[in-house]
């Protein structure tokens, strides 16, 4: 835990015996309670200590100890200041510093994320997690001094550039992304099993495989409301009177989550939800036999679909039950059927 610290001590060290040619303010800080949700850099933010408008660029120095190990030091977040790959190759090639990890994506799990949600570029530097990360183990002696050093004063001559810079400017696509709508999109899938059921019958039908692909989208109403529409390719079975029913098609769907405290853009919330679906049937087959949607069976259902799930950094996990509200059959048996599903879907949100 000391790696980065003892870097940000070293660095303000020498940058203060050169402050009379720095053009900008430096302002080193040391975060407190990172662990437990990043409490003392939201708290910078949250407070504008200093004003947010006035701070151009922010970097994160968070185990910086293993740089031999790794064999670079990664920057992400870089890519969100514009000219910032540029000046970072130019000081690592003077220092003969190898770097990586040139990403303009801010990094939720570190003291980066406040700052790039408030538009300000924030930049992570980070040699990885070779040593016994979080463990009683990870003691001072496995610490490479050495890459430590050459950090230092790589830190140290970027500071010196970014300070005299005549302008500092977020890159265009980091603009972009920082802006919140409210709105994201994503791509999911899902498998289960599905089966069907009969209004004048004590059975019901084995289970099937079924699974689905597709797009899904959120948007953001308030730290505890979400509203996700999907839409979804939908495969599923189930036997009838008549033999196996496997159908293909489209389902629409829009639900409501209610989520626990979702202050933090996407950071982890648990949700239920309830929602509704549609179902337009593409195809169907009968015993591997294909028959004619809207004729031999329905070629469309509304349902109702309810669960819960879990969501982090950009995943989303779901368990779903889904209750199909139209007459399989068409009404061509005198037993009505209705479909039923219970799936698991994983999601991934841009």
């Amino acid at each position: 835990n000391a790696s980065g610290v003892s870097v940000v001590i070293e660095t303000g060290r020498k940058l203060v015996e050169m402050k009379d040619i720095l053009q900008r303010s430096v302002i080193l800080v040391a975060f407190d309670g990172e662990e437990i949700g990043l409490t003392g850099s939201e708290a910078m933010v949250r407070d504008s200590l200093p004003d947010l408008s006035a701070i151009k660029v922010m970097f994160s120095l968070d185990m910086v100890g293993m740089y031999e190990a790794k064999g670079k030091l990664m920057l992400r977040g870089i890519r969100a200041l514009e000219k910032g790959p540029e000046l970072a190759k130019q000081v690592a090639g003077e220092e003969d510093l190898y770097i990586g990890g040139l990403s303009g994506k801010m990094v939720l799990q570190t003291d980066t994320w406040p700052f790039g949600e408030a538009g300000i570029p924030a930049v992570h530097l980070f040699t990885g997690l070779k040593s016994p990360y979080h463990q009683p183990e990870d003691e001072s002696n496995l610490l490479d001094y050495n890459g430590m050093a050459r950090i230092t004063h790589f830190m140290v001559n970027l500071a010196e550039k970014l300070a005299n810079e005549e302008i500092l400017l977020p890159d265009r696509s980091f603009i972009s992304k920082s802006i919140k709508t409210g709105f994201q999109w994503g791509v999911g899938a899902m498998a289960g099993y599905s089966r069907f059921t009969y209004s004048g019958e004590f059975y019901e039908s084995k289970p099937k495989f079924s699974a689905g692909a597709g797009l899904a989208t959120q948007i953001k109403l308030s730290p505890n409301f979400i509203i996700q529409p999907s839409l979804y390719y939908d495969y599923f079975r189930g036997g009838t009177a008549t033999g196996d029913l496997m159908v293909h098609s489209l389902s629409p769907s829009v639900d409501l989550m209610v989520t626990s405290n979702n202050y933090r853009e996407n950071f982890g919330f648990g949700f239920v939800f309830l929602g509704g679906y549609y179902r337009y049937v593409l195809a169907g087959f009968l015993d591997n036999k294909e028959i004619s949607p809207g004729n031999d069976f329905y070629n469309e259902e509304p349902g109702l679909q309810a669960g819960f799930g879990l969501q982090a950094m950009q995943m989303q996990f779901t368990f779903i039950k889904k209750i199909g509200l139209s007459d399989v059959m068409n009404g061509m048996t005198d037993d009505k059927v209705f479909s039923r599903s219970t799936c698991f879907s994983v999601s991934w949100f841009f």
